[in-house]
């Protein structure tokens, strides 16, 4: 590390700091080059879809969705369109339509669970208390 990275305070377990004082001594690295090569494969580590946080940051990868920007409303998931969204000059991948189809997917549940958030139709009725 040198001395123009920047510097960071945080508060941690002592038990977790022994752990990675032990992990560190074993790797022959210092605590600190120890807690950043684990941070850096933490993000750059893929989910059970191949997707990682640092993809998600990415804006030019299909899963990056700026914060501001509010994510549009998908009722679901048309044939056409996602293969019409696909690059039709070069042959499909399977990967390609994997993640065309998750993208797809990933919209119509996020759409759907916002939908549902407040309960529609009469209020229950009030218990009456047992003679």
């Amino acid at each position: 590390m040198s001395r123009a990275d920047l510097q960071v305070n945080f508060r941690m377990p002592a038990s977790l700091k022994d752990e990675l004082e032990a992990l560190a001594k074993l790797n022959r690295r210092s605590l600190t080059a120890e807690i950043v090569a684990r941070l850096e494969r933490s993000v750059g580590d893929t989910d059970e879809m191949g997707i990682s946080d640092r993809d998600r940051l990415n804006p030019e990868h299909s899963f990056y969705i700026p914060s501001a920007e509010p994510i549009p409303v998908t009722r679901g998931v048309s044939k056409e369109k996602l293969l019409a969204s696909l690059d039709q000059d070069s042959p499909v991948t399977k990967k390609d339509l994997n993640e065309a189809v998750m993208d797809a997917m990933l919209k119509a549940l996020d759409a759907w669970q916002d939908g549902s958030a407040s309960p529609k139709g009469p209020k229950p009725r009030k218990r009456l208390p047992k003679e």
